[in-house]
Order: structure tokens, then C-alpha cells, then sequence
């Protein structure tokens, strides 16, 4: 069963603490951002604290609708991409003092029993800070997203271990299974991002009791780091150790940017031991622009493929000719398995495209204008296609009558005040509020 994008999760709290730095943190964090060639932004505290409250503002706010269309974007798992790396995956030591260490494995649930299950009830039904599809997904080591935000559940174990004489591993003294809970939360028009981190311990025995868990955050250029804090906690079994932190990128007017999420260096102290065990949690990063007139920039996840829904009952006549067209193998339906289309921008080919599909020998009969589709503002239309076709019901007369080809364009005289809401419709539902730029993917689907 395919997942739509479900609820934000919990909202952001407002208050906030500066995070404390940790050579530990500090030397992980540079680690990652070596790899990613990023550099390191120095945290000063929120500059203009107003941002995060608006930020919170407009999280709570609900969605603007148009009727006759939807937008949304199917929950997505995260490409194997080495900019999307994640920090703390494997076994990672760590000397904890007094003739002990920690050794901290991230991804426990596989070898433990599985990934199904790994949530105790006590946690299901707590308020945990995650959208609802990604706690319907569970433990799955990897992170998903829908446009507007990121999340990941990750299972871990801190295993407290004597050294042996020849300074290999000894005897285990205690260990702790716990949850990751990695969520990330973005605004379409608006640069500030928010990172919420919970750790939660279903499981401890030994020395491993009683186990202190804070974390640090860090960003790289071009995130800055607006605020964070997580400080030393000692949750209960099922219950959350909890940080969260407030990053933005500096918008170019014109442009566009990758920019990654904040990394989380996490510490695992035992009461036994004087010094900490260290892993990491890193979520895909995002992008971020300042590419269309009069809107503000902002940030969505470019590796989800959003979807505009058009209502039939409300456009009928346009939602027939769309349907018809998809039904023939052209390109556009997630659910025909057609493939999607891709955003054209450049106002000269669009117009291309319009004369190609919609010459002005054809004539328009009262009350009716010509619909193409693939639409003039993708890549797949009449000037980057093979044959027009079109149905017996359009109106139209072609010289020629061109067998289906999913390269194919199609032509439909269809009523004129239908034609031209539906065109808003992609602008005002998928367009601006998705951020679909130059060559992104989408879909768009009839809704009977």
C-alpha cells in the first residue's frame, strides 16, 4: 500500500538553550563535514529568535486549498546518494576509563529480531515528535520523506565491555538497546529548518543502567545554525532523551542550493566511567531556493516526486481529456505506471510548445479552448513529441490519425473557463507550493 504524507508530528517547542560544545562532537563533526567538503558554520545562537517563532507559526497553521486540485507526495526512502550520508553506521569504540570502553552499533534491530516489532507499545502511544507515516513504518534504518520533511527511526545498542591485559575486548558488563528517532521539518516558503532527535532505551541491564545520553549539533555552509540544545539526560526505559535545533540557509536570489541537515554527534556516558561512547545521526539534506517571483524562498525535499490531483467533478471535461491521454501511455500517471513528466520553465519553449500542440487553423467552437497535454510547461510537450492524437469527442480533425506512442502529444477541445482554471491550478497547487523547478519530476492524476 503506497503512504501519503501524514501530519507534521509533534510541533516544535519554543523554548531553546544554547548547545554546549564537546571535543568529541567537534571531532566527529569535522569528520563529516571532511567527507562532504563542507564547512563548518559556528553556532552563535539564534540571531533573530522571531524567525523560529514564525517558523513554529506556520507549522501550525493549516494548509491553504484550492478546490478542484490537490497536491501531495508519496513517503519516498532515501537514494544511495554519498551526499546523503549518515553518520554512526557499524560498531564504533570508545575507551570509557577506569579499564573499560563502549562499543555503540547502530542498525541492532536487524540482528536483534528484526525490523517489525521493535517499538515497545509504551512508545507507540507516547508523543513521539515523528510524523505518523514514519512511525507506521518503524525501525528501518534508513531515512524517508515526503516533500516537506524528513525522518528516520534507527535502532542501536551500547554495550559496556571490560579491556583486556592486551587492550582487546573483555568481558560485557551491561548494554542498552535504544531508538533513534530522527525528524526533520521544512517550509515551502520560508528557510528555516527544524531537527528534532529522541533516543529512547527499551532495554538495559548492568552497567548500562542509568546510562547518560546528550548530543551536540552541527551544520555545514550553506546551513547555518540558528539554536539548539540537547542536554544530559537519563531517560527510563521507553521514555526519551530529547534535543532539538533550528538551522536556515541564507537565500541567493536566482538560485538554488543543496544544503545539508544538522548532524547530531550523540554521547553515551556509564555511570561507571569518566568518558563517553559517540555516534552519529545525519538526515538526507534538502534543497532550497529563491527561484520564483513573488513568493519567499524556501526548502523542500528534491528527491520526492510531488503529484498534482485534479478533481473530476469539478473539471470534467479537462479530467476526461487527461485521463484519455494517460489511458493511451502517455506520460504523467503514477498510478498507470506511466512515468512522470518534467518541469519546463523557459517562457520561449512553452509558447513552442502551445503553437505545436494548438495551431490557430484548429477552430474553436463557442465557449471551448485547446488543451494539450502533456502540458506546454514540461519537456514532454508538442514540441519534443512525435504525433498529435486526440478522441472523437474533442472536436478536432487531424490529417492524419496517429496510433498511441507513449512519445505522443494530445490535442482536446475542452471548455474554456475548465482549460484555464486547470492551468492556475498547476501553478497555484503543485508548482509554487511544491518548489517544482527546471527538470523536476511530477505526476498528475484524475480523481473520479
Amino acid at each position: 500500500m503506497i503512504k501519503r504524507s501524514g501530519g507534521a508530528g509533534r510541533r516544535p517547542s519554543r523554548g531553546l538553550r544554547a548547545a554546549s560544545s564537546r571535543i568529541g562532537a567537534v571531532a566527529i563533526a569535522a569528520l563529516i563535514g571532511a567527507v562532504l567538503g563542507l564547512p563548518q558554520a559556528a553556532f552563535a545562537g539564534p540571531e533573530d529568535p522571531s524567525q523560529i517563532e514564525e517558523f513554529n507559526s506556520r507549522v501550525a497553521a493549516p494548509a491553504d486549498t484550492e478546490p478542484g486540485a490537490t497536491a501531495h507526495s508519496e513517503v519516498t526512502p532515501a537514494p544511495a546518494d554519498p551526499q546523503l550520508l549518515r553518520g554512526g553506521s557499524g560498531e564504533q569504540f570508545s575507551p570509557l576509563g577506569g579499564g573499560l570502553r563502549g562499543c555503540i552499533t547502530i542498525g541492532h534491530a536487524v540482528d536483534l529480531k528484526g525490523r517489525a516489532g521493535i517499538i515497545a507499545p509504551s512508545e507507540q502511544i507516547a508523543d513521539l515528535p515523528v510524523p505518523e507515516w514514519c512511525l507506521d513504518l518503524g525501525v528501518t534504518e534508513t531515512y524517508y520523506a515526503d516533500r516537506s520533511s524528513i525522518c528516520g527511526i534507527l535502532s542501536g545498542e551500547f554495550v559496556v565491555e571490560e579491556t583486556s591485559s592486551s587492550g582487546g575486548p573483555g568481558a560485557i558488563i551491561g548494554s542498552m538497546n535504544f531508538n533513534i528517532y530522527h525528524y526533520v521539518q521544512l517550509l515551502s516558503d520560508m528557510t528555516v529548518f527544524y531537527n528534532k532527535l529522541s533516543v529512547s532505551p527499551s532495554y538495559a541491564w548492568g552497567a548500562a543502567v542509568g546510562t547518560e545520553i546528550s548530543a551536540t549539533a552541527t551544520c555545514w555552509s550553506p546551513c547555518d545554525l540558528m539554536s539548539a540544545s540537547f542536554p544530559v539526560q537519563v531517560p527510563a526505559l521507553h521514555a526519551r532523551a530529547e534535543g532539538e535545533a533550528y538551522a536556515e540557509w541564507d537565500p541567493v536570489p536566482g538560485e538554488s542550493a543543496y544544503v545539508p541537515t544538522v548532524f547530531w554527534d550523540i554521547s553515551f556516558r556509564a555511570q561507571i566511567g569518566p568518558n563517553t561512547a559517540a555516534t552519529g545521526a545525519y538526515a538526507p539534506g534538502m534543497r532550497c531556493d529563491d527561484m520564483f517571483s513573488h513568493m519567499q524562498p524556501g526548502c523542500v525535499v528534491p528527491w520526492v516526486t510531488p503529484s498534482i490531483e485534479y478533481d473530476a467533478a469539478t473539471l470534467p471535461e479537462f479530467a476526461a481529456h487527461v485521463y484519455q491521454a494517460q489511458l493511451s501511455g502517455l506520460a504523467g500517471s503514477r498510478t498507470l505506471d506511466t512515468g512522470p513528466l518534467t518541469r519546463l520553465t523557459d517562457e520561449t519553449l512553452r509558447d513552442l510548445n502551445r503553437a505545436e500542440a494548438c495551431p490557430a487553423s484548429y477552430p474553436r467552437p463557442s465557449g471551448k479552448s485547446c488543451d494539450e497535454y502533456p502540458f506546454a510547461s514540461t519537456w514532454e510537450g508538442a514540441l519534443f513529441a512525435q504525433e498529435p492524437q486526440t478522441y472523437s469527442w474533442c472536436q478536432i480533425e487531424l490529417p492524419a490519425v496517429a496510433p498511441p506512442h507513449p512519445r505522443n502529444y494530445s490535442v482536446c477541445m475542452i471548455d474554456a473557463l475548465e482549460n484555464s482554471y486547470a492551468g492556475s491550478l498547476l501553478e497555484a497547487v503543485l508548482y509554487r507550493p511544491k518548489r517544482v523547478l527546471e527538470w523536476d519530476p511530477f505526476y498528475v492524476e484524475v480523481i473520479f
